[in-house]
């Protein structure tokens, strides 16, 4: 996961950056690979370059764990899916961080009700 502090001096080079790591497949498989951490898109998983015995292992641990339970809703999946569509048109296509989470929270809404 990628993120920018508040106390960020250099947002504006942040946000390029992140978007810059996420926006291309090959560019987050090589960035990732270099760094020697998981890549953010799921897809790239299954990449050869992550088919070491150590990464395996690692897949193979991460299916049987339990996660944890730290937001106990039968429906935190769908929750996390609107946070990351946000964050995706924010992140990729340049959409007004406002507007996306006034869209998130309207979705939420709707998914549990107005409270």
């Amino acid at each position: 996961m990628l993120v920018m502090s508040k106390q960020c001096k250099h947002k504006e080079w942040a946000w390029k950056f992140m978007k810059f790591i996420v926006s291309d497949p090959e560019i987050t498989k090589v960035y990732f690979q270099n760094t020697g951490l998981m890549p953010v898109i799921e897809h790239l998983y299954v990449d050869k370059v992550y088919a070491n015995p150590f990464v395996a292992v690692a897949f193979e641990q991460m299916k049987a764990m339990k996660k944890p339970n730290a937001w106990s809703s039968p429906r935190y999946a769908e929750v996390e899916r609107f946070f990351m569509v946000a964050l995706q048109k924010v992140m990729l296509k340049g959409v007004d961080p406002k507007k996306a989470l006034d869209e998130c929270a309207e979705n939420l809404k709707v998914l549990f009700g107005a409270y």
